[in-house]
């Protein structure tokens, strides 16, 4: 049996652009990776199979909808592997939470297929094939921080100058995000476009992050708040000690940077009080 580490993201920057021909949209977002991860069994079975075993609040995954299952099918077409897998799930990502959780599952499970069928893809081998399974997906393939551009499929690998503490905070309920972005469209057609400014956001990543106010954003999260989603002005009140916090994805997590830990433990220790969901994690 082959275990895999799924991990998490946020995002700390996250600017939408305008929709492209295929539907999607085109992103400026600066992603990292988190130690928050689910866990992935892999063994040789019978049938394909993907069980769960929930440690956070469970919901119903139907086989077109399932990550997994759609990438075994992108991994088959692609390779002639013809074997069958049973896929065990340790589930600590929410499912709807902008943590990227579906995506990092879709690319577990290809470089676990890799092993197992002995295929021996190469990183950007598997990356073509992740393009297929989610915006999110190539960032997987090689994680740690990253800026992406595109749909989220073009990659070019950042750093920090230091490690940071991350308080995660989720109200526990599912953001869509299909629905996110229809918010999106909408608003923009009322209230028109404003275009991002791309040139200091990478030299800012390099500065304290209470530093980073004011330069990154996240696009959905003027629009819930104008769209009456309380929840969300309420979960960044609560993180206001932090250094710098925002929304990841588009939604439903809210997440506050500290670059001091014990402050982190403090925030969580409030947090805690009154939200279903609370982490620290680290980037």
């Amino acid at each position: 049996m082959l275990a895999y580490r799924s991990r998490a993201k946020i995002n700390i920057h996250l600017h939408i652009q305008h929709k492209r021909l295929d539907g999607f949209h085109n992103i400026e977002s600066i992603m990292a990776e988190l130690q928050l991860s689910d866990i992935l069994f892999f063994e040789i079975s019978r049938n394909d199979e993907v069980i769960y075993e929930w440690h956070v609040p469970p919901m119903v995954i139907n086989s077109e909808q399932n990550s997994i299952l759609r990438a075994l099918q992108v991994f088959k077409k692609a390779t002639l592997f013809d074997g069958a897998v049973r896929v065990l799930v340790k589930k600590y990502i929410p499912l709807g939470s902008g943590l990227g959780g579906a995506s990092s599952n879709a690319v577990a499970t290809l470089q676990a297929l890799n092993e197992v069928a002995g295929t021996h893809l190469s990183q950007n081998e598997l990356a073509l094939l992740a393009q297929q399974l989610g915006s999110d997906c190539n960032f997987f393939i090689r994680g740690g921080v990253a800026w992406a551009t595109g749909r989220g499929d073009i990659i070019k690998p950042l750093s920090l100058n230091q490690h940071f503490s991350v308080v995660l905070v989720n109200p526990g309920f599912h953001s869509s995000t299909v629905e996110a972005f229809q918010l999106l469209d909408a608003y923009r057609t009322s209230y028109g476009f404003s275009s991002s400014m791309q040139q200091d956001l990478f030299t800012v990543l390099q500065r304290p992050p209470i530093e980073w106010r004011g330069t990154y954003i996240n696009d959905f999260l003027p629009i819930f708040l104008e769209y009456g989603k309380t929840v969300y002005r309420s979960m960044l009140h609560y993180l206001s000690s932090a250094d710098f916090s925002g929304l990841s994805g588009s939604g439903s997590t809210c997440f506050g940077i500290f670059s001091n830990s014990t402050h982190a433990n403090r925030c969580a220790s409030s947090l805690k009080e009154k939200w279903p969901l609370v982490l620290i994690d680290k980037i």
